[in-house]
């Protein structure tokens, strides 16, 4: 079935309060989704998100360190791939493939949103083995990680900011 950014949008929503079990992949995540994720996501459900987590991704803005400090801070399990590209959103039985990063615009969260579309499915055993493999190749991060990213590419950009080029 394929579907448009909105309904994608309800029909995660939806799927964040009703699974038990859900992994989320998305190259980019935003502060906007952060706090989306937190109001939907069931309380006591098994969530793991997988984002890229490229230094430059942080730099353009395309990922945020405090949108993953407060998804981490409830409990959602977090890691980077730096090869990732791919959307998918899997819960319990079901999936949804799409063009849609999490973010405000690519999720459909601001008025001015992506045109996105997606897919649903029911999961199949060979799609678990995929995105558990995909899952356990990440790497996990936790709060102190985070902070050491953030310092290390706050320093960065502050020398290279701080040099002067004389002709």
């Amino acid at each position: 079935m394929l579907i448009d950014g909105k309904q994608l949008k309800r029909k995660i929503e939806d799927q964040l309060k009703a699974s038990k079990r859900c992994t989320l992949c998305s190259a980019f995540f935003s502060e906007i989704a952060s706090k989306w994720l937190i109001e939907h996501r069931a309380s006591g459900g098994d969530t793991h998100l997988l984002v890229r987590g490229l230094p430059a991704d942080f730099l353009d803005g395309a990922n945020s360190f405090k949108a993953l400090r407060e998804v981490i801070k409830r409990g959602i399990k977090v890691k980077f791939s730096s090869a990732l590209h791919a959307k998918v959103y899997v819960f319990d039985d079901i999936l949804f493939a799409s063009s849609s990063n999490l973010t405000g615009k690519g999720i459909a969260l601001l008025e001015h949103h992506n045109i996105e579309f997606g897919l649903k499915s029911r999961i199949e055993e060979d799609d678990i083995a995929l995105i558990d493999n995909l899952w356990r190749q990440g790497v996990s991060v936790d709060l102190k990680l985070l902070k050491k990213m953030e310092e290390h590419l706050t320093n960065y950009t502050d020398e290279s900011q701080s040099k002067t080029f004389i002709s």
